[in-house]
């Protein structure tokens, strides 16, 4: 419910109106509703016409907003994975060796999601509240692009099967 007036386009008359969300199976829809108008603080009921105009011309005023707020996020999530982050190898609290990303979690995990399946990772399932991610490897060749990580006279890198990547975030000292 939008209980604010508003003034229309030319400024002389001013609209009160019902914005109403509803959601069914997945899918939501506004429906906006003038409830009210004014001018010279007499306040009139419009004709249906009226209605219809200055409720489209809100609708059409809120998508603009939300695909204006929409460009602002992709523009600001692009940006930031555009950037290489600066990565080490380390061993974890566990004695397991990690790879150390010098970036934000949020950050961490985009750019591993908009990565792995380059590196010929498919991503199964994800829980981004946990950090953790199952992965498919299915190399397109004979041999993946892991091999020198591995000895090429016995293998051929990493093996084709189900990883599982668990993605946390370093406690800083104080």
């Amino acid at each position: 419910m939008d209980n604010n007036w508003r003034s229309d386009d030319i400024g002389k008359t001013q609209i009160r109106y019902e914005i109403e969300q509803v959601s069914s199976g997945g899918y939501s829809a506004l429906f906006i509703s003038v409830l009210q108008m004014k001018r010279d603080d007499v306040i009139f009921t419009p004709n249906m016409v009226d209605k219809q105009r200055y409720s489209s011309d809100r609708l059409n005023q809120l998508v603009g907003e939300l695909n204006s707020a929409y460009q602002k996020q992709e523009q600001s999530l692009s940006n930031t994975n555009l950037a290489p982050i600066q990565s080490s190898f380390a061993t974890d609290s566990n004695g397991r060796e990690a790879l150390v990303l010098a970036a934000p979690f949020n950050q961490a995990w985009a750019k591993l999601g908009q990565v792995l399946p380059q590196l010929e990772f498919s991503i199964k399932d994800e829980v981004a509240g946990r950090g953790s991610r199952e992965l498919r490897y299915s190399p397109v060749g004979a041999k993946s692009w892991w091999w020198p990580f591995g000895s090429s006279e016995t293998s051929t890198g990493l093996d084709k099967g189900t990883y599982f990547m668990q993605l946390s975030q370093k406690k800083s000292a104080l």
